[in-house]
């Protein structure tokens, strides 16, 4: 998938930057919705031979496949498409839209929301494993993985449904750039939904 970051960079260089991070987004936000399903659905995959790829040859497993080899497998995969769509171009919107000689401070307060998320995982992973993946009972992996895709979901469907929030390039002298004040403004001025 590193590969695939720069072909997907060449072959989408004429839609815009932010499109680019919406769709790649969303792509990513439906990779979780994968785990959700009951694995009994990918019986028939596993049983096959991606499930043969996946399980015997790569990871070098006997037996028969457990399907949660070949939802992991797809999980991922999804998730890396999603993520050579949306990566390269978040770094080109960034850019785009700090005013000239701000470019370096927008790049790193760019990866603010990653390193906040991260600081969120430990404290919240611990009580929603207790309670859906307990070391003896029950368990409801399905349950804990829709958790997790609705709140990246929503994360996605936000970035669409808030365009007031994201500030839009617009050409000029420098090249492009944006004036958030104006943004801001406007939010304040006409709503959130105005």
């Amino acid at each position: 998938m590193i590969l695939l970051a720069p072909l997907v960079g060449v072959l989408t260089q004429r839609i815009p930057a932010y499109r680019m991070v919406i769709f790649g987004s969303f792509v990513a936000a439906s990779s979780v919705f994968i785990m959700t399903v009951p694995p009994h659905w990918f019986q028939p995959l596993a049983d096959g031979w991606l499930g043969h790829c996946i399980a015997h040859v790569w990871l070098g497993v006997s037996g028969t496949v457990n399907p949660y080899y070949v939802m992991i497998f797809l999980f991922v995969l999804l998730l890396s498409l999603g993520e050579a769509f949306y990566s390269p171009r978040l770094y080109e919107y960034t850019v785009a839209i700090a005013p000239n000689g701000q470019e370096a401070s927008y790049m790193a307060m760019s990866s603010l929301p990653f390193f906040l998320a991260k600081l969120a995982v430990g404290p919240l992973s611990d009580p929603l494993l207790a309670q859906f993946c307990p070391a003896t009972g029950p368990r409801h992996s399905e349950t804990l993985w829709l958790i997790i895709g609705l709140k990246h979901d929503g994360r996605a469907r936000g970035s669409v449904c808030l365009p007031a929030l994201h500030p839009r390039p617009r050409g000029g002298a420098g090249g492009l750039r944006v004036d958030l004040v104006k943004s801001w403004r406007q939010v304040a001025s006409e709503g959130w939904f105005g």
